[in-house]
């Protein structure tokens, strides 16, 4: 019950509902560290229903 109020309050879902169902994502953006290719791929996983980011960016590779 206090979930749903503070929910309608401040239109914030409780951090256990969020990032229950996840999906992999792999860009490609700009990467400090690769200094020849200047980009990187990146590996990381979203909320399905949102698009937040659940996890931190994990860079696997230069180059795209």
């Amino acid at each position: 019950m206090l979930d749903r109020f503070l929910n309608k309050m401040t239109n914030v879902q409780p951090a256990a509902a969020r990032c229950i169902l996840q999906r992999l994502v792999t860009s490609c953006k700009s990467a400090p560290t690769c200094f020849l290719q200047g980009v990187g791929t990146f590996r990381y996983y979203v909320d399905r229903d949102t698009g937040e980011i659940c996890t931190s960016q994990e860079r696997i590779r230069c180059g795209c």
